[in-house]
């Protein structure tokens, strides 16, 4: 069965109604971490507040008009080194456990979720598919794709290692790096993200996940990209 993926993108409450499908999906597909679909939706605003043009929201329907979401991913595209670099969590680790330069980019994926009735239905590798052509257009090329994934989720790193991803690192609890003052002033800003409503988003860009802890058991992977 073939999937279409898009971008979603738009204004105001076009935009926050594509967001709030996406935190549904995200609540059902990880229930387990106890996050409301209203928390998620914060953070998807989140994202979109603070990455903006960096910031890409993938979704896949079956292609016909007003189709339901069924799957969906982000993606943010981050500078290795510079004033700019991630603060956040085991993300600041990530150029440093690549070997990356300060000059370079890499695209950094979450938020990837299928509904459990949906799986191994090709939905999953569609986005990924999607994301790394999305990675071919975006200026600054990033040098890779990269991604954290639970090491107890034996179906995900069936899906990025056939996808082509390698992993590189584990990171523990309490392995992450970031800055704890910046995380800080960070949640408090959240707190008024919503008032910023209506948002213009650019066409083509998207939208994203929330924060990602450093204290998760999990695993970096990587894809690198072609130079050309």
């Amino acid at each position: 069965r073939t999937w279409r993926v898009r971008q979603v993108y738009g204004d105001g409450k076009v935009l926050l109604d594509q967001l709030r499908e996406v935190a549904d999906l995200l609540a059902d597909g990880f229930n387990a971490s106890g996050r409301s679909s209203k928390d998620l939706l914060n953070g998807l605003v989140q994202k979109v507040r603070w990455s903006g043009g960096n910031f890409i929201c993938l979704v896949a329907d079956d292609g016909s008009d007003g189709s339901a979401m069924v799957g969906a991913c982000d993606l943010t595209l981050l500078p290795a080194g510079g004033d700019k670099k991630s603060k956040e969590g085991i993300v600041a680790d990530v150029p440093t456990q690549l070997g990356l330069p300060e000059d370079a980019h890499f695209l950094y994926l979450t938020g990837m979720v299928v509904p459990v009735a949906m799986r191994r239905g090709g939905i999953g590798d569609a986005l990924l598919r999607e994301a790394e052509s999305v990675a071919e257009r975006l200026d600054p090329k990033p040098t890779c794709v990269a991604l954290h994934v639970r090491n107890e989720n034996g179906p995900a790193l069936g899906l990025y290692s056939k996808a082509g991803y390698v992993a590189v690192a584990d990171s523990r609890d309490g392995a992450g790096g970031g800055d704890a003052n910046e995380n800080e002033n960070e949640n408090a800003r959240t707190k008024t993200l919503l008032s910023s409503f209506p948002l213009k988003f650019p066409s083509g860009g998207a939208l994203g996940f929330g924060k990602k802890p450093a204290t998760r058991d999990e695993t970096l992977m990587v894809k690198w990209l072609s130079k050309e």
